[in-house]
């Protein structure tokens, strides 16, 4: 079975400041922007862009840092993250971003753990096995089924 996660973690009132994006609650005061195939492709750039990138062994290229300019923006406000995996049968890559302050504080960052330390970036603290799973973010398997619900 499939995993596949792309979007943007942060403060509930930092993300409602996104402009035409749905923001997703999340637990512990955090709130989940899904970045659907449909985000990227209208910016010209692959769904899974660091995935794309860590595959091909290149940078992430131009069009993904403007592509995500607006939510280096929105971390004036507070810290923003840029999570991204792709696993199946187990298998897999996990990747992330933050901003704070406007300006790139980590990443990218491709580790089996990226998307959690990118969460503790944010002040997301484990109540049980990882930042990871005390947001639910392994309540849906596909980025659309964020949007559904």
């Amino acid at each position: 079975m499939s995993y596949v996660l792309s979007g943007v973690v942060a403060e509930r009132e930092t993300l409602a400041m996104a402009e035409r994006l749905v923001a997703v609650p999340l637990s512990e005061g955090m709130s989940l922007i899904p970045l659907t195939a449909g985000f990227w492709e209208t910016r010209h750039v692959p769904s899974l862009p660091l995935v794309d990138a860590l595959e091909r062994g290149a940078d992430v290229g131009a069009g993904f840092w403007r592509a995500t300019a607006p939510f280096a923006r929105l971390s004036t406000r507070s810290p923003v993250a840029y999570v991204e995996a792709e696993f199946w049968a187990g298998e897999g890559s996990q990747l992330s971003v933050v901003w704070r302050a406007g300006e790139l504080a980590q990443g990218p960052l491709y580790a089996p753990d990226a998307i959690s330390v990118a969460l503790r970036a944010l002040g997301v603290r484990a109540l049980g096995s990882d930042e990871f799973d005390t947001l639910g973010l392994g309540r849906h398997r596909a980025v659309d089924d964020w949007l559904r619900g």
